[in-house]
């Protein structure tokens, strides 16, 4: 199969994976909602961040046994061995990160149940006595599953490991759905992903034991072991980070405005995610990619410059849409009511997304051609940067300030992403053509967020430009692969 089929059916099965379920709840959280109450949804999206911060203690492991497999494939004339290896190794290091869990889920339990924490009354805790310690159940048994699940993205069979993922999910998504219905405790929520998760992972270790005849073990391989960590490190030391980011706003939120308010907050912050997850999965198939063929800078010039003006070019025509298409869409979704509420986040959290969309590609570049390091440095300044100025404005304007600070953040990081990315990985600086392309971006973005009269046409008018602009580029993205085979 040729790299762009495998590229594209590998994109497909992971965005597969990475978007249905989400996209799917965020589709049903009117439905929730209503079912629940605000408080009690509020606290729910409380309670998923904390399992969103605890999928730190696995994403070192996940993304360290994806690029030990993808470059063993290179290297290695007994792939299965390696398999095996890298596959002990992680189920070794998953033990310790598992107790991790444990042990920040009781101290939060504690916190929560004793003092309160991030605004959490007597009768929330009442009606959902045991809901940290069941999320800490489950955030455990889930690095178990993405350790399995990791081997297959590793060998790039992403269809394999997307049909485990996405089964789990639907039926965790159905299960939750009559739990809310019957008005259950949040308890019961997370219990039942445990055993559905179990399962899961119950079926990819045999799958992975029927087709490699892979045993499960848990042994100490000492040098597997600190290769894993070593690459792992800086992954985990990352993914620190982006969580502390992406929570310490819902904790303020939560906090200082109420479980009410964050209940609207995760609604503008779950569109976003979606979109995000949708973009980056398509991408996914970047990191084992560049992992196998890191020695060919040509490639990575040509596909970097032209995935630039792809993302730009994915970003306006975003926004133009969803200019045309916000308020009905989402006031026939939510309710008119709901959307006067939710419409603030939603807006600023779209044009957030439009300026994230662009870091993806060379995310995945940098991890995969062993740059994590240097990507890791890059995410905690941004992450630092995003905390500092979303957490200071929030003081100054309220939750128009925490967005604006996410916002002007991420245009301050952006361009220089590019421009490190760009000296790693093909040892030159970005070209004038990219930096036109920032400014079409940064100008859209203006545009979508000022709303002024006939706005729509701004931003169809300036996108039409860009397109005419690059279209030999963007009807080129996917040629720089057709020279190479799988």
């Amino acid at each position: 199969m040729s790299t762009t089929k495998k590229a594209l059916k590998n994109g497909i099965w992971n965005a597969a994976e990475v978007s249905i379920y989400p996209f799917l709840q965020l589709l049903l959280m009117p439905v929730f909602l209503n079912f629940m109450g605000a408080t009690q949804f509020g606290f729910w999206m409380l309670a998923n961040s904390i399992v969103g911060s605890f999928s730190l203690f696995y994403v070192g492991i996940v993304d360290s046994s994806i690029w030990q497999v993808a470059s063993a494939q290179k290297t290695e004339k007994n792939i299965t061995q390696k398999i095996a290896q890298t596959l002990s190794t992680t189920l070794y290091i998953s033990i310790f990160a598992s107790f991790a869990c444990f042990i920040l889920g009781t101290a939060l339990f504690a916190g929560i149940v004793n003092y309160h924490w991030f605004g959490v009354d007597t009768a929330v805790i009442a009606q959902n006595p045991y809901t940290i310690l069941s999320l800490t159940l489950f955030s455990g048994i889930k690095i178990l599953e993405q350790s399995f699940l990791s081997i297959f993205k590793g060998l790039e069979k992403y269809e394999t490991s997307s049909m485990f993922g996405l089964s789990s999910k639907m039926l965790i998504l159905i299960v939750n759905f009559y739990l809310a219905y019957t008005h259950a405790s949040l308890d019961y929520f997370y219990l039942s992903a445990s055993i559905i998760t179990l399962i899961s992972a119950i079926g990819a270790w045999r799958l992975l034991y029927k087709k490699y005849a892979i045993q499960l073990s848990f042994r100490k391989d000492v040098m597997q072991t600190a290769s894993n960590i070593n690459f792992a490190k800086w992954s985990w030391v990352q993914s620190l980070f982006v969580m502390l980011s992406n929570q310490v706003d819902k904790l303020i939120v939560s906090t200082y405005a109420g479980l009410e308010m964050l209940s609207y907050y995760s609604i503008g912050f779950m569109v976003f995610a979606q979109l995000h997850n949708f973009f980056a999965a398509l991408g996914a198939w970047l990191f084992p990619y560049s992992a196998r063929l890191k020695e060919d800078l040509s490639l990575f010039k040509s596909f970097k410059n032209k995935g630039l003006n792809y993302s730009v070019a994915l970003s306006m025509v975003m926004l133009t849409a969803l200019s045309v298409l916000e308020m009905p869409l989402f006031e026939v979704w939510l309710g008119a009511d709901k959307y006067i509420q939710a419409s603030l986040f939603i807006h600023y959290f779209i044009a957030f997304e439009s300026i994230m969309l662009i870091t993806i590609v060379p995310y995945y570049l940098l991890n995969g051609s062993g740059f994590v390091k240097q990507n890791t440095l890059m995410e905690i300044a941004f992450k630092i940067l995003n905390i500092v100025l979303y957490t200071s404005l929030y003081f100054m304007l309220g939750t128009t300030g925490l967005m604006l600070g996410l916002i002007i953040s991420a245009s301050l990081y952006v361009p220089f992403q590019h421009q490190y990315s760009q000296l790693l990985l093909v040892k030159s600086s970005i070209e004038k053509q990219s930096i036109l392309s920032f400014l079409f971006l940064f100008a859209s973005v203006l545009i979508y967020l000022l709303q002024f009269d006939y706005y729509q046409l701004a931003l169809g008018t300036i996108l039409a430009l860009f397109l005419v602009l690059n279209k030999q580029s963007l009807l080129a993205i996917f040629s720089t692969l057709k020279p190479l085979k799988a």
